[in-house]
Formats: C-alpha cells, structure tokens, sequence
C-alpha cells in the first residue's frame, strides 16, 4: 500500500485544501460539479488519495452548494425616457340625421338633424352644438316622391345664419344628392340648420314630399 499523504483537518465536510507542491494537499475531484475525498476512521482528518484505506470512508458533495435564501428587495430604479407618442386615432364621429316634408315648389329651413317642419323663419328650427369644435362633412340628401318634369333642389348646410360649402342640388329627374368633396369646421356653441332652395325647372312638377337628410360630424 502506498504511502498515505498527509492528513488536513476536516472542518465539517465543507473543508478547502490548497493545491500546490512539497506537501501541500488538494481535493481530489472526479466530476467538475463533485469533490470527493476520503474521510480517516481514526482520526476524521480528511486526506487526498487515489484509493481510501481499509475502513476509511471516501466523501463526495455538490461543489455548488444550494440556493441561499432571496435577498432583500433593491431600491426603486429611476424612472426611464418617456416612449415615443402612439399612432393617432381615428376621429370620432357622429351620424346626425334630418327629416321634413315639403311642398311643390316650397323653399325655407328645417332642422340639421331630427325631425322638424319646413319653416320659412331659420330660428324656428336652428339645432345648437356641442361645446366644442366640429367638423361637419359627407351630405347626403333624397327627396322620397318626386317625377321626371320636376324642379331642381339645393341643400345647404348653414351655421349661424350663414351658407356653408358643404351643399348639394337636386337635378331634374334625380331624387338624390350627396356632396363628400367638402367639409365645413363648425364653432363650439354654432347654431345650425339645412336651407331648401328650389330653382324652376320645366314642369313644375312634383318636388317631393318626404325630404331625408344625413350628414357626419367630426372630431378636427
């Protein structure tokens, strides 16, 4: 049997012995995650070898050794740049629909939206606004009963006693106008109503009688 190298007290089993010559000792190791030594019945000193005596024991443990417990929790970090702004979202918008009835010929106001009798006095059927400003666009107007030898009709969108260029007309024959080419910015607390003209046509004939009325308003 070789001669045995000499033994280091063990502290525990977490014992390190420092590699180096002439005496010095190390822990012999045969997986790169274990340590593995032999343990002295007689004395309980730890020594390295390639073989453990008769009757010593060899001792192998995690060189990792487990999980401490969770430190306490660090100080709040500084607050970061502030992102890039979001895409913007659509305009929100409101579908205001108006309705009347009209006579052959009949020219005056109704209201922009709801129903309301055609009347010849603009403040007897002005609608107000929200606290805010709008956009008003997209007319759409349609006689329900009309005939071939009719007159033309004009709409037009006004706001505070004023024509706007959000308009369409009526033509001979037609029963429907629509006007998406323009849009009108409406002021916070606007007074507004639709104006009915009607130009002579080669008849005379009806101009209808149920008058419809839609148009959107928006967010600028």
């Amino acid at each position: 049997m070789g001669r045995l190298s000499k033994p280091v007290a063990a502290v525990g089993v977490a014992a390190v012995l420092t590699v180096g010559g002439g005496g010095a000792y190390a822990l012999a190791s045969s997986h790169a995650n274990t340590i593995t030594v032999c343990v002295s019945q007689a004395s309980g000193a730890l020594y390295k070898s390639r073989a453990c005596q008769k009757g010593d024991h060899k001792l192998t443990w995690n060189s990792t050794g487990h999980q401490g417990p969770q430190g306490p929790q660090g100080i709040q970090g500084s607050q970061g740049a502030q992102g890039a702004a979001g895409t913007p979202g659509s305009p929100a918008a409101s579908i205001m629909t108006a309705r009347t009835n009209a006579t052959v010929g009949q020219e005056g106001y109704f209201a922009a939206s709801g129903p309301s009798t055609m009347s010849a006095t603009e403040s007897d059927v002005t609608i107000l606004t929200p606290d805010a400003t709008t956009v008003a666009q997209n007319l759409a107007v349609r006689d329900e009963v009309s005939s071939s030898d009719d007159n033309t009709r004009v709409y037009v969108l006004r706001i505070n006693g004023a024509d706007t260029a959000l308009t369409c007309s009526i033509v001979l024959g037609a029963h429907q106008c629509t006007d998406s080419a323009h849009s009108v910015t409406i002021p916070p607390d606007s007074e507004v109503t639709i104006h009915r003209a009607v130009l002579t046509g080669t008849g005379g004939g009806a101009d209808g009688t149920a008058v419809l009325a839609a148009w959107r308003a928006t967010t600028p």
